[in-house]
């Protein structure tokens, strides 16, 4: 059974643009929500901080709508 991503989008007071992975790994069990900012990294988290598994389905929700 393949484990499907949340990714939201927000807005912070600031006015940056930070992301919200939240991800249960099927490899390992973990679940674990990563914040960043899009701007200031080359690219999305791509694997599971505790094992190392890649991260691989992405459901993009915008906290907006």
């Amino acid at each position: 059974m393949a484990t499907q991503d949340l990714i939201l989008v927000k807005r912070n007071l600031h006015g940056v643009n930070m992301t919200n992975l939240h991800h249960i790994c099927d490899n390992c069990g973990s679940e674990f929500t990563i914040k960043y900012d899009e701007d200031q990294t080359e690219t999305d988290p791509l694997h599971c901080p505790f094992c190392a598994e890649y991260i691989t389905e992405h459901e993009e929700v915008d906290d907006d709508e």
